[in-house]
């Protein structure tokens, strides 16, 4: 009698991944349901099975809607996005950053940056919330430069223990970063505010490298130019007559927050109003593209197909990446963060979440060197 061959069986997932890969199933069950009712038009099966098609008009989508309601509500902008994308669009700038790294090095990789990151947080909620004179307290950018510099340099070790090769690239970032930090210590609020914004357009570097082909190529080329042009028709007013019709609000009277909180840290002098604001509504419409671009648009380039995977498949490949542990662990965070918001006071929230997120720009800037080209043909 012949034995049956036994498989070996994969292990069942933990019971709080089961509940979630069960609701992304209901999820992918109503997708599929949605797909098969649509798709029997050309021009959205067209749009669905083309992703250079559609990350096209999903980007004209959200630079027209964020750059209106940030021109006139900025500060709703800044409060409703880093609470619905401020931790997955971490997730994916650390997902799709370290993709020069194979995946063993790639782990411990990861697990070194969450503890720099960590300790950046440990350190801001000790200065900001506890008001600690440690060291570098009134400089708290220089720590996060610092940090930043570990960083660079633990990536660079990793990197040329795979046997990498070394190029101008790296050269000149070493450089780049020698000026940041220098300008952080002599120019702490101008450092401070050139972070702060410019580090909303690091991701479009990350999306030139994500590109596999000429038409992802175009799509970048466009909306790149469009990004960078309708951030010089804010800060230049060149739609501020607009303002006439409509006045826009710097003010959100439930949790009385004025914009003027946050641009104050950087003004020492007298204050031109209008300038400020100017500055305000392009840090809202330019964190806002910058999720945009971490959680969409580099994610789809990396994708071998031309459709939009499943939340399974998203899901699946997310746990491959980055292991079941650190799922736990960033759902904990997660969990936590959002009981923590529900309990705290809105300013004291705040703090919180930007001692968690400032070191964030800094991780961007380190991985810049270590972005791996996605191009596949250029031939199409």
């Amino acid at each position: 009698m012949r034995n049956a061959i036994k498989h070996p069986v994969a292990p069942k997932p933990a019971p709080i991944l089961q509940s979630y890969i069960t609701m992304l199933t209901h999820l992918d069950l109503l997708r599929s349901k949605f797909l098969k009712a649509t798709l029997k038009m050309g021009l959205l099966k067209s749009f669905f099975m083309s992703r250079s098609t559609r990350i096209m008009i999903l980007f004209l989508m959200a630079l027209i809607f964020y750059f209106t309601v940030s021109s006139f509500f900025p500060l709703w902008v800044l409060l409703t996005g880093p609470v619905l994308w401020g931790l997955p669009h971490i997730i994916s700038s650390l997902r799709y950053s370290n993709l020069s790294f194979n995946e063993n090095f790639r782990t411990h990789l990861l697990r070194f940056q969450f503890t720099i990151w960590g300790a950046v947080f440990i350190y801001r909620i000790l200065i900001d919330i506890f008001h600690q004179n440690i060291f570098w307290a009134t400089q708290p950018l220089l720590f996060e430069a610092f940090a930043l510099l570990i960083s660079f340099i633990y990536q660079f070790y990793v990197y040329r223990m795979q046997n990498l090769k070394i190029n101008f690239k790296f050269i000149l970032s070493a450089v780049v970063f020698a000026i940041f930090i220098t300008a952080t210590y002599f120019y702490p609020i101008q450092t401070a505010l050139a972070a702060l914004i410019g580090h909303n357009y690091l991701p479009l570097f990350a999306w030139y490298k994500s590109c596999q082909n000429k038409s992802d190529l175009k799509v970048f080329a466009i909306s790149a130019f469009l990004y960078i042009l309708f951030s010089v028709f804010i800060m230049t007013g060149a739609f501020d007559n607009f303002y006439k019709v409509y006045a826009p609000s710097g003010h959100i009277s439930f949790l009385n927050w004025d914009y003027s909180e946050i641009i104050s840290p950087f003004v020492s002098g007298p204050m031109d109003y209008q300038f400020w604001f100017h500055i305000v509504v392009l840090y809202a419409f330019s964190q806002a593209l910058h999720y945009f671009i971490w959680m969409k648009a580099i994610p789809e380039n990396y994708q071998q197909q031309e459709y939009p995977p499943s939340f399974n498949w998203s899901f699946n490949r997310l746990v491959n990446d980055f292991g079941s542990t650190s799922i736990y662990v960033l759902l904990a965070i997660s969990s936590l963060g959002l009981l923590m918001w529900l309990f705290l006071e809105f300013q004291t929230a705040r703090l919180v979440y930007f001692s968690i997120a400032s070191y964030h720009g800094f991780m961007e800037i380190s991985a810049i060197p270590f972005l791996k080209s996605n191009r596949k043909d250029l031939n199409d």
